[in-house]
């Protein structure tokens, strides 16, 4: 009986260090699994994700100047006779905004973006940085850079929320499909950019 006691405890260090090692060995296949960088989404993912979020338009407005329209802003007086004035308008054109449709068409559909890093958008005229990110409520800070690194806007955005901006060329609409947060990883979001040409 006694010598089974002491097997028992001069064996103990030798369990505890293969009980060690085995919970090292699994912790470590976690972190390397769950650290890996995910993949763009497929085509069929995006549209998954895009039908399960509200449904928006890809049409959107903008506006620009087109045709004058009269506006009455004064009057001046035209003498009839010698005893009666009569007041006239006077009539003067300014430009009249009218709204006009821009149809977006994807140019980068389901695109990973890891938190520190950045996408690139029609050639590197413009980056998207994801600042930061939060998986509940899914939330994400963009940035959008342009080629000299210049911040030229940021917005908060949730999946299905689109940001716009836009130069004398083109609009281009920034949309949050959906966050991942990884818990010994890096942070991650998918976006889709859409582009839209302002030149009629």
């Amino acid at each position: 009986m006694a010598e089974e006691n002491k097997s028992f405890w001069s064996n103990l260090p030798a369990l505890l260090t293969s009980i060690a090692g085995l919970i090292t060995a699994i912790v470590g296949i976690y972190i390397y699994l769950d650290s890996r960088p995910p993949e763009n989404l497929s085509n069929d993912e995006v549209q998954k994700t895009e039908a399960s979020l509200k449904n928006q338009a890809n049409v959107t407005t903008s506006e620009t100047t087109s045709n004058p329209k009269e506006q009455q802003v004064s009057t001046t007086s035209e003498q009839i006779n010698e005893e009666e004035l009569i007041e006239k308008p006077e009539v003067i054109s300014l430009p009249k905004k009218d709204k006009i449709e821009l149809a977006y068409t994807t140019i980068l559909s389901g695109q990973v973006v890891k938190v520190g890093n950045y996408l690139p958008i029609d050639d590197g005229k413009y980056s998207l940085f994801p600042n930061n990110v939060s998986e509940n409520p899914e939330v994400a800070d963009i940035e959008i850079k342009n080629s000299s690194q210049a911040s030229i806007a940021t917005s908060k955005l949730y999946p299905g929320d689109y940001y716009i901006f836009e130069d004398t060329q083109y609009s281009y609409k920034v949309r949050l499909l959906r966050v991942k947060i990884r818990n010994f990883g890096a942070n991650y979001a998918y976006f889709n950019v859409e582009r839209a040409s302002k030149i009629q």
